[in-house]
């Protein structure tokens, strides 16, 4: 047992693999399996890191706990990558900053921008104006910076890859650059947490939480302000400085792949 929290419990296998038990209300993330159970439950009440975990014949047993996870049935969810076919750049423009806005107004925004090399958050338009390798130099100290058990920089990494991956059909910019970012990945994950590692290493090929996906999605389909806002507060809700900074980083990603569409609102 790696890590155990309230709603979740991380297992680490013998290769060094990382994957989630999640509650029910946890929502669907690559490495991530949720279990029917109530709000009430407690992961941290069951067990403590370090304890032998076993799986036989798709059951997870524990060696402090007579507690099982039948896993026997369980269903494997597949992230759909929003993919970018055609852009209506007014619409993008008036969505891409409607999302700036309703981020900029969580109160771990300020937090945020407060971590030397995370101020960009302040400027996300600013990456339009960045040749792949100027966005490389930017992106590389972000790695590991910031508290917690996905560091806010490694989040923000995280949000510009899922938004290379949805324009780089139509961007040779975001191609180019997420190849670039690819090349890197595996050295930049061995700089940060075991668990943004892993998020990081699933986010270089497209997976992310199943949240940042569907903002991703919204963004990019001229949504009503209705939609947007809920997609946005789903994603801010996910950890402390996490889901801002995953905002953060889409918005960015967005704004270098397409400079036109991102510029500053008027």
């Amino acid at each position: 047992m790696h890590s155990v929290f309230k709603k979740t419990l991380n297992i680490q296998l013998t290769g060094g693999d990382l994957i989630t038990l999640a509650r029910a209300d946890v929502p669907d993330a690559p490495r991530t399996v949720r279990l029917g159970l109530p709000e009430y439950f407690d992961f941290s009440y069951l067990a403590t890191p370090g304890r032998k975990i076993t799986c036989r014949g798709g059951i997870i047993r524990m060696d402090c706990s007579s507690l099982a996870f039948d896993l026997r049935q369980a269903v494997q969810w597949i992230p759909i990558l929003p993919q970018i076919q055609i852009v209506d750049p007014s619409a993008l423009k008036r969505a891409w900053q409607l999302l700036r806005e309703r981020a900029e107004m969580d109160p771990e925004f300020e937090t945020l921008g407060s971590w030397h090399g995370m101020e960009i958050c302040s400027e996300p338009t600013r990456f339009g104006r960045y040749t792949p390798s100027e966005c490389m130099d930017t992106l590389t100290p972000l790695i590991g910076l910031g508290p917690g058990l996905t560091p806010a920089g490694d989040d923000l990494i995280t949000g510009f890859m899922v938004a290379l991956h949805a324009a780089s059909e139509i961007s040779g910019d975001a191609a180019l650059c997420l190849k670039l970012i690819q090349s890197q990945i595996e050295l930049w994950s061995k700089k940060t947490t075991d668990i943004s590692r892993w998020a990081l290493l699933d986010a270089a090929k497209g997976f992310a939480a199943q949240p940042l996906l569907e903002l991703c999605d919204i963004l990019i389909s001229d949504p009503s302000v209705a939609d947007l806002e809920k997609a946005t507060d789903r994603v801010l809700t996910l950890g402390s400085t996490s889901g801002v900074a995953l905002v953060f980083g889409l918005l960015t990603g967005i704004a270098y792949a397409l400079p036109s569409s991102c510029a500053e609102y008027h």
